[in-house]
């Protein structure tokens, strides 16, 4: 019955976006538990030159800001520079340098994280179904 599979299919897609959903309310969790520790690791394990411009969402701006940056550089001898607040994204930052741009917003961490495992994802929601 096609009506059947498209209802099926339907609520297989509600099932992983509330997963997805959930997913992103445990890493802000995480993050605003311990943030400097998050982000460092982030912004080290992303840079290519460890130089570049580093702009931040509103919170993490207001939480951790050019400080955070120069305690960085003080303890990795990174040169870093902090560009100040971004409005283009809602949590996390964004580095940029000669006219490139990485995102690390926090919902662009949990997509990467999600597609690269969606079918394990459901695969395990949906092991017993038979479709």
């Amino acid at each position: 019955n096609l009506q059947g599979r498209n209802q099926v299919g339907k609520v297989k897609s509600e099932a992983l976006q509330r997963v997805r959903e959930q997913l992103f309310q445990a890493l802000v969790r995480a993050v605003d538990e311990s943030p400097e520790t998050w982000y460092r690791n982030i912004l080290l394990n992303n840079t290519a030159g460890r130089d570049e411009e580093v702009l931040m969402a509103s919170p993490e701006a207001k939480r951790l800001g050019k400080k955070f940056i120069d305690q960085v550089n003080q303890e990795k001898g990174t040169i870093f520079t902090y560009g100040g607040q971004t409005n283009t994204i809602d949590r996390g930052f964004v580095m940029k340098k000669k006219g490139m741009i990485l995102t690390f917003s926090l919902h662009s961490l949990v997509e990467e994280v999600f597609r690269s495992n969606e079918g394990d994802i459901a695969k395990i929601l949906f092991q017993d179904d038979g479709l």
